[in-house]
């Protein structure tokens, strides 16, 4: 995927997306796959980790 497309995509307000479009405007690099996947895939793969984040103080972005 173009950068400038990706900006358009991430033009919302919510925190995750200020901050991943922060990055992206800082050089960041990225990788957009085709397809689709279950958003219980993403949910497994975030919820092992988040309490021990929470348990650190580490901030989390939109929860």
């Amino acid at each position: 995927m173009e950068r400038h497309l990706l900006v358009r995509l991430l033009g919302r307000d919510d925190e995750a997306s200020v901050a991943a479009l922060a990055a992206v405007f800082s050089g960041a690099t990225y990788v957009v796959w085709d397809g689709t996947s279950p958003a219980q895939w993403h949910a497994q793969t975030y919820a092992r980790p988040l309490p021990h984040t929470q348990w650190k103080g580490i901030e989390t972005l939109g929860l």
